[in-house]
This record gives structure tokens, sequence and C-alpha cells, in this order.
């Protein structure tokens, strides 16, 4: 007996999901407007699929991130405009500074990050990053008037890291042009006593700052994360009021050049931060190669997650209204239908594969190729099934990664 319930599936998502039947412009995306219900199919089609390179980056963010994550970072970025005071007020110069502070975002976890080049080099934490090649990058929006500006969402590079001294860099496409780089200061002959302002992002009150005091330069010094990888390098223990958590951040002397990266909190000492001097990060800086391979990554990092099944075409239909084909799709290799793929008959409309991740029905992204060249060029996600975008990506790469999004003020 024939198993409908792909078949059903399929006519479930062609009811209620996103379709692109009409031009989008990008204009449009920002101001997250409707998304037009897909039409409904109708006769069994014999047309062919068009080419489609790799779908396994279908329904993630850049770097495989979940879009709800970025949506929320972005949306919590829009919620301050200077940052949180603790301690001592800042200098005119540090606030300055705060947009040279970046967040990070992974699949699992935030971070800080410092830009230190107008290259577009950004500095951060090792343990942020581990094994991943890409995160996602958030500026802080800038006080325009009395509005907030946009605050996009960029892919970064990860081009260096330093597993034994937990720092790394990572690279972007370029710096806004307001954005100031933070200069690495020279290593100081006396430490203790001497004042630094943080700027990170403690348990998500994003873009806080508090004022430290150095109490101690520790050369070589031991300690173990959270994760339970050892770690060794020159620190300073600064005292702060308040644990700084997300690190990353940099620790700035009043000149605000950095001075240390906000790393570590001992388990024992709630008041206490530990900071990667600058002297290690021109050293990381300087080396060509990983400069200590003391740990195989191996044992410490996550094992590779196995290969997609590759996508599974379950039938191909006409639409009712007989103007375009529509190819029901099964990516997670589980025989229930979850993608739609419309060509439509107009070559101006973009071809259009929709996606319902959790196979209830609705589509929740939707992604463009507007050349129909087989590669897609825009995408859509709508997190909360409402039927508008909640996120939009730009410039997909090979693994339909976006490097650039937006969130909508909906």
């Amino acid at each position: 007996m024939t198993d409908l319930k792909p078949f059903k599936t399929a006519m479930a998502i062609c009811a209620v999901v996103m379709c692109v039947m009409s031009a989008v412009s990008r204009a449009d995306s920002k101001r997250g407007a409707a998304i037009p219900k897909q039409p409904e199919l109708g006769s069994p089609s014999t047309e062919p699929m068009p080419k489609l390179g790799s779908l396994s980056g279908v329904g993630t963010a850049m770097g495989g991130i979940p879009p709800k994550k970025i949506v929320q970072a972005v949306q919590q970025s829009r919620a301050g405009i200077e940052p949180s005071l603790r301690g001592s007020p800042l200098n005119p110069k540090i606030a300055k500074l705060s947009r040279s502070v970046v967040l990070i975002v992974t699949p699992d976890k935030l971070g800080s990050g410092t830009i230190i080049g107008r290259d577009g080099t950004i500095l951060t934490n090792w343990h942020t990053l581990q094994s991943l090649q890409q995160v996602g990058v958030i500026f802080k929006p800038r006080q325009d008037g009395r509005a907030l500006k946009e605050s996009d969402a960029v892919q970064a590079a990860v081009s260096h890291t330093d597993q034994v001294a937990d720092l790394a860099l990572i690279k972007i496409a370029s710096v806004p042009a307001d954005i100031v780089p933070i200069d690495i200061a020279s290593p100081p002959t006396r430490l203790p006593g001497a004042k630094v302002q943080v700027i990170s992002h403690p348990f998500g009150e994003i873009w806080s700052h508090t004022q430290g005091t150095i109490k101690q330069f520790r050369p070589n010094y031991v300690w173990q994360s959270k994760d339970g990888v050892s770690h060794r390098a020159d620190v300073i223990r600064v005292r702060t009021p308040v644990m700084t958590g997300n690190f990353g951040g940099p620790m700035l002397n009043n000149k605000g050049e950095l001075v240390a990266v906000d790393t570590f909190n001992p388990q024992n000492e709630p008041l206490i931060s530990l900071g990667v001097t600058s002297a290690e990060v021109q050293r990381l800086i300087r080396s060509p190669k990983p400069p200590r391979a003391a740990q195989s990554q191996s044992s410490v990092l996550p094992k590779a997650s196995k290969a997609k099944c590759e996508p599974v075409r379950l039938n191909t239909q006409r639409t009712k209204a007989n103007d375009g084909t529509g190819h029901t799709l099964d990516l997670n290799c589980n025989g229930t239908a979850d993608a739609i793929l419309l060509v439509p008959d107009n070559q101006a409309l973009p071809n259009a594969l929709s996606n319902d991740a959790n196979e209830n029905g609705i589509t929740d992204s939707i992604y463009l190729d507007k050349e129909r060249d087989g590669r897609f060029d825009e995408v859509k996600f709508d997190i909360d099934e409402d039927g508008k975008a909640d996120l939009i990506g730009y410039d997909l790469d090979e693994n339909l990664s976006p490097t650039r999004v937006d969130v909508p003020r909906n």
C-alpha cells in the first residue's frame, strides 16, 4: 500500500508556506513585509528539477548559527545606546571605543571581541570559537539623532588561534567607517595598582562597562577553563565590582589601549578576572602559525558531525494555476516532505526553495535564486511562523550560509 504521508505533508506545505512569485526588493525585506502563501500544487509533471548545489546549510544562519539566536542578539544590541555604567564614569575616549567592541555569536554561546585592525581583524578568546571556522559578529548600534541605525550581523572567518594562551583572531570583510580600531599597548614595566576599563557583554547585558584595578602580574600562569582545557599565558589579575562573563572583551588603560583580553574568572575568587596580556596578543599577531601546539586538538575539540544525507525528490507537480512547477523534497531523509522547490514559468521571477524544518506544514525559511543559475542569493527566515520575515540573509556562500544578515524592525 502506498504511503500517503509525504504527499499529504507536501500539500499541507503548499497550502500555507512562503512563496516568492514576485520579486522581493531588499528595501521591502528590511521592513519585514508579509510573505505570501504558496499556491497549491496540482497535476503530476515530468519536468526535470534544476540542478542545486549543497543544501547542507538550509535552515541555519551564518556559521550554522540558529536564526533565532541571531535575532535575539541583534534585538538585544538595539536595547541600549551607551554601555551600562559600573564603577567610575567612562571618559569620552573610552566611551567612543564601545563600538570597537563587537558581540560574537556562535551556535551555543555569546562572546566579546575587539576590532584591532582596519583590515577587519578582531581579537577574542579561543574558547569562544574552539573548532568553528565561521562565527557571527554584531556591531553596537550607534546613535543617529534620536534613533539607532540598523544593526547588521556579518560573518567572520577564524584566521588564527592560540589554544594554549586562549586567544584567537577572526576577520570580517570590512569595518564600518566610524569605528576606530583599538591599539595594542606595549607591555608595561609596572602594572599593580593601575586602573583598567573593561567593555564586554556580561551575562547577556550587552555592551556593559566596568572598571577594575590590576592586583598582580602572573607570568606563565596555568589555568583550566570550564570545558576542561588547560591554558598557559602571561596574565594580569584584575579586581572588578562584578564578574564580567562572556569573555574576549578588552581591558583598556586610560589611553584606550588594550592591555589584556578579559578571559577567565577563578571559581574561588568571584571578584577577580584574569586577562591575557598584550604581550601574548602581540606574539599571536606576529606568529604566522599557531605559536604553541602543546595539546592535540582532537582530544579537546568536539567531534565533527556526520555528513547530512543527500536530498530526495519525492514528486513533481504543476501548480494549480499552471504557472510553475513544484518539486517536493525530503531534505533530512526521513521519508517526509519538508521542502518544495518552486520554479515559476516566468523567467523574470526567482526560483524559491521553501523549507519546513520542523515538518509542521509551515515554512520557516525560504531561499531565493534570483538569477536562476542554481545558486541561492537571499534567504528569509520566519522563526515565529507568523508570515513575516524575522531575519534576512544576503550573499550566501556555497553552503547557503549568509555573509550578512538584517533583522527587520517588525
